[in-house]
C-alpha cells in the first residue's frame, strides 16, 4: 500500500515538473504578414506627359499675364505648349512680352493637341468675330477637345454657338456680347462647363491654367 502511494506521488511530481517547464517557455510569436506595398505615386508631371496645348494670341497687344501664367502652370505639369496667331513670327504683348507664333489657325492639325486656349487682351478685341479663329474653335469642339478662353476671348466661343444656354464668364465689358449669343453669364473668375473653360481676365490667369491642367488629367 505504501509503495502504491509513493508511485502515485512520483508520477504526480513528474507531471507537475513537466507542466511547469512547458508553461515557463514563452509562446511562439506568429510571423507577421508582410506589409502591403503602397502603389507608386503618380505625379502631375507623369500623368500629363505627352499632352499638348495650343495657345492662340493676337499678333499684337495680347495680355501678357493671360499667356505667361497659364503657360507656366502647363509647363510645370509637363504639358507641351505651342503658340499660334493670325500671323506667324513674333507676337507682342501689351506689356512688352514677346513670343514666337509657330502656326496660323489654318495650319493647325487639331489631332496634335489635347486643348486650345484663346488668350485675351486689347489686341484680341478686333478679332472676336474673325472667321479663322471661330473655325479653329469649332474644329476643336468637333474633335471633343478641351476649349478654353480668357478675358475678351470667350466671345470667340460664343460666336461659334458653343456657349448657348451654358454658364460662362468673360471680361465685364463684353458681358452683353456673351449674353447676346445665349450664354448664361456668371460673375466668377473661372467657369468650367464640360470641356469648355472660360475666365474673366488677368487676375484669373493662374486659376485658368490650373483649370486646363485639371481638365487634361
Amino acid at each position: 500500500m505504501k509503495k502504491t502511494v509513493c508511485l502515485v506521488s512520483a508520477a504526480l511530481l513528474v507531471g507537475l515538473t513537466v507542466g511547469a517547464c512547458r508553461t515557463s517557455e514563452p509562446p511562439a510569436s506568429p510571423t507577421p504578414p508582410p506589409a502591403p506595398t503602397p502603389p507608386p505615386a503618380v505625379s502631375t508631371e507623369e500623368s500629363l506627359e505627352g499632352k499638348a496645348v495650343l495657345m492662340v494670341v493676337a499678333p499684337e497687344n495680347f495680355r501678357d499675364e493671360e499667356l505667361a501664367q497659364p503657360q507656366r502652370v502647363l509647363a510645370e505639369a509637363g504639358v507641351k505648349v505651342t503658340v499660334a496667331s493670325l500671323r506667324k513670327g513674333t507676337a507682342a504683348g501689351a506689356g512688352g512680352l514677346t513670343v514666337e507664333a509657330e502656326l496660323t489657325p489654318e495650319e493647325v492639325v487639331v489631332d496634335d493637341y489635347d486643348a486650345v486656349a484663346f488668350i485675351g487682351g486689347p489686341g484680341m478685341i478686333q478679332y472676336l468675330d474673325n472667321q479663322k479663329l471661330i473655325n479653329l474653335a469649332k474644329r476643336f469642339h468637333q474633335a471633343e477637345k478641351v476649349i478654353a478662353a480668357i478675358c475678351v476671348a470667350p466671345v470667340i466661343l460664343a460666336n461659334t454657338g458653343l456657349l448657348a444656354e451654358k454658364p460662362a464668364t468673360v471680361w465685364s465689358g463684353k458681358r452683353a456680347a456673351l449674353e447676346a449669343k445665349g450664354a448664361v453669364y456668371k460673375h466668377e473668375p473661372v467657369v468650367v462647363t464640360d470641356k469648355v473653360i472660360t475666365a474673366n481676365g488677368p487676375a484669373a490667369a493662374e486659376k485658368f491654367g490650373q483649370a486646363i491642367v485639371k481638365a487634361l488629367q
